[in-house]
């Protein structure tokens, strides 16, 4: 049998890409192929030829977060099943990670921690101390629209005439260029590159049809989506609750999960919604609920908003 010519070998490879492109929206998608023209899933400082196959886990972000039933201090460690969660998510970012805690009503501000390399080396038996709350969320980092520095470490935290927010996302914004200059027109500065930072502070712009009674966050967060459609998964944290939100398109995923008692024979025979909630958790991903103690319940629908 004849080999196949250089020029086809560059369309057969060329063909392998356009369709690990089109599947680029799944969670499971690697390899991916890395374009010559700078294809952002190219491992971090190597610019790739045409054709060149890049392994590795290049799942773009992590999102996780949790709240306990009940008013602080509560049974569960919020700040420890963050921690478990973010492990679990670990192959789908490693350049750094954060979680951003509440202790709901009674808070007066958030308790942070932030910081580059790999979940175990940033999250201490000290640093854990220090996040205390009954709801909170964390994020795993694979940069994408910003550099790999501290200062775009997720979650975001903004202070609000309304309050605290938290945000953290996974996704990139299709049309950043456009939201940043109208986020911009609005006399809000940026002080990173980062889609992150962006949605932040887009969220705390009010919604155009007003608000009489304090923020409304779900016309704030549908504002968002009428302004960025695509690509992300949200968690936003206030004071005293989160909000998982997936674009219109479902192009990221996100899930919900219960946190039940941990009673193994209950855990075993009965179905998740008979069983009792110690909290609920959200994820990109649900692989890391066994391990913290928490029940798969569903997905969240593309365009859905949970609280």
């Amino acid at each position: 049998m004849d080999q196949p010519s250089p020029q086809q070998q560059d369309h057969a490879v060329e063909e392998v890409g356009e369709a690990l492109e089109m599947l680029s929206t799944s969670a499971f998608t690697t390899p991916r192929v890395a374009r010559d023209d700078g294809d952002k899933f190219a491992l971090k400082g190597k610019r790739a030829g045409r054709g060149v196959v890049q392994s590795g886990l290049t799942h773009e972000c992590g999102v996780f977060g949790a709240i306990a039933t009940g008013e602080w201090p509560t049974q569960v460690d919020v700040a420890q099943v963050i921690c478990l969660g973010l492990v679990a998510l670990q192959h789908r970012g490693q350049e750094s990670a954060g979680i951003v805690t509440s202790e709901g009503n009674c808070a007066k501000n958030f308790n942070v921690h932030k910081g580059m390399g790999m979940i175990n080396n940033i999250f201490t038996d000290e640093s854990m101390k220090k996040l205390k709350g009954n709801l909170g969320i964390g994020h795993t980092r694979y940069s994408t629209s910003a550099a790999s520095e501290e200062v775009n470490c997720q979650p975001f935290v903004v202070h609000t005439a309304h309050g605290v927010i938290a945000v953290a996302h996974n996704g990139e914004l299709v049309n950043c260029d456009s939201l940043r200059r109208d986020v911009l027109s609005r006399g809000v500065g940026l002080s990173t590159h980062s889609d992150s930072e962006l949605i932040t502070q887009a969220l705390c712009l009010n919604p155009p049809d007003g608000e009489d009674n304090g923020p409304d966050w779900p016309a704030r967060i549908k504002h968002l989506m009428q302004l960025a459609p695509l690509s992300y998964s949200l968690v936003i944290m206030l004071k005293d609750k989160i909000y998982g939100v997936r674009d219109p398109y479902g192009n990221r995923p996100l899930c919900i999960g219960k946190v039940v008692p941990l009673s193994i024979g209950s855990y075993r025979q009965e179905k998740v919604e008979k069983l009792a909630a110690d909290g609920w958790v959200i994820s990109s991903e649900s692989c890391g609920f066994l391990s913290i103690g928490a029940r798969y319940v569903r997905e969240v629908l593309p365009g859905e908003i949970v609280e």
